[in-house]
């Protein structure tokens, strides 16, 4: 497993810094040696969820049997390159890993969350949401 460079939510900036190791600065790294319980342990101690992408080792993941032994939050069920389709043995995030921003068109989740601060404006409240659409199993494929 990998952990992907922090994502801005609209109206938010970040400034990343990165240590020797190539990991961002303050936050412990999952590297190829970490163990798969401990990246997600790592993931979920620095407040993110653990998704399982592309599954099947053919496609370079985890079996079906690993995804639902490991404490994964959602897992992908959908993979547009090779038009594979997953059964949904934990929450669902379609097409997860886009590489690209033209990969987004051919899937995507849609997720319903609340609007917590009825503000109109993304913060860590809707944040937390979203994360919680996710893992309560809220999102499905938006084309």
């Amino acid at each position: 497993p990998t952990v992907a460079k922090p994502t801005c939510a609209e109206g938010q900036s970040l400034t990343t810094k990165y240590d020797d190791k190539g990991c961002v600065t303050g936050y412990e790294c999952v590297s190829v040696t970490t163990t798969t319980t401990n990246a997600i342990k790592i993931i979920h101690n620095q407040g993110g969820i653990a998704i399982a992408p592309h599954p099947l080792p053919e496609n370079g993941g985890f079996t079906l049997e690993e995804i639902s032994k490991y404490d994964f939050d959602a897992m992908e069920c959908y993979i547009p390159r090779n038009k594979q389709q997953f059964p949904a043995i934990k929450s669902c995030v379609y097409s997860s890993d886009a590489h690209n921003a033209e990969q987004l068109k051919d899937a995507f989740s849609v997720c319903k969350v609340k609007d917590i601060d009825n503000d109109g404006k993304i913060n860590r409240n809707e944040i937390n949401e979203l994360k919680n659409a996710v893992k309560d199993g809220r999102c499905r494929r938006g084309n």
